[in-house]
């Protein structure tokens, strides 16, 4: 297992830095005051995935929403360690980024979730997508169902088309 797995932060209060990212999430998860998609974006390493997966957990924990999802949680370990394949479903998009791929992720997002909460879409390095498959994802991402969001993470924000941009809430990281 590669160290920035083995070490990689559980909790909000473990990822260093992005202070004035932790505590707006920390305060949305409180009020249970989500919105459908999140833009993470800044530089390499700088905790966009890490943070994306620990608002999946932080939403679908057993005891949720909590800003303090507990490791004993299966779903949480399951969601942490990148082993859930149904509901918390993260794409690379550097390799996964073809228009056909995008309208099978759409049609699974019609799909309410089997175990948790929340349907999380995970998508890193989405700059890497084409504009044809930013657009096969528009619509679901316009007028998503209730049991979806979509967690967007990328190091180059200028390459994101402004429909999308429009419809995210933008968090940017700091090195």
């Amino acid at each position: 297992m590669a160290l920035y797995n083995k070490y990689r932060p559980t909790t909000l209060s473990d990822v260093c830095g992005q202070d004035h990212i932790k505590k707006v999430l920390a305060n949305q998860i409180e009020k249970n005051d989500l919105v459908h998609a999140y833009l993470l974006c800044g530089p390499a390493g700088t905790g966009k995935t890490t943070v994306a997966r620990i608002m999946a957990s932080m939403i679908n924990c057993t005891n949720g929403p909590s800003i303090n999802p507990s490791m004993d949680d299966e779903i949480v370990r399951e969601i942490l360690e990148g082993r859930s394949q149904t509901d918390v479903i993260e794409v690379d998009a550097a390799t996964h980024n073809d228009v056909d791929y995008m309208r099978d992720l759409r049609r699974t997002a019609s799909f309410a979730p089997m175990r948790m909460r929340k349907k999380v879409f995970i998508i890193d390095e989405c700059h890497r997508l084409s504009s044809a498959s930013w657009q096969a994802l528009l619509k679901i991402i316009e007028e998503p169902p209730p049991h979806v969001m979509f967690i967007f993470c990328t190091t180059e924000l200028q390459s994101v088309i402004e429909t999308i941009l429009t419809r995210c809430m933008v968090f940017d990281f700091r090195s």
